[in-house]
């Protein structure tokens, strides 16, 4: 078990992955009083062919997996609209959401 610690001196950090599996061990970025305030990007990336990641006996994750089983920390920016509701539903796999009112949102990727 160990611990990762995003450095918020810097100014972006990329963590390219085929997948995150946290077994234990603990990702912090920010605390509660001092929020990580520049920007954190986890890319994702497979082969058609990669295997899946097994979770226990009988459940595999599939590929590009962010699985948690220890503790993770993030503390970011605060925003001044947590959540928003959906205009409609999007099925399974879609890349797109759909909210209420887009105008009011101050999300960023």
């Amino acid at each position: 078990m160990g611990t990762l610690v995003f450095d918020d001196s810097v100014a972006s950090t990329t963590l390219r992955v085929q997948n995150l599996e946290l077994w234990g061990g603990t990702i912090i970025a920010g605390n509660s009083t001092h929020p990580y305030k520049n920007d954190i990007k986890i890319e994702f990336w497979a082969f058609p062919w990669t295997k899946p990641v097994p979770l226990g006996i009988f459940l595999n994750a599939g590929s590009n997996v962010f699985a948690v089983m220890g503790r993770l920390e993030l503390y970011g920016q605060e925003r001044p609209i947590r959540w928003t509701r959906l205009r409609e539903s999007s099925a399974a796999g879609s890349l797109w959401l759909y909210p209420d009112d887009y105008t009011t949102l101050d999300w960023v990727a």
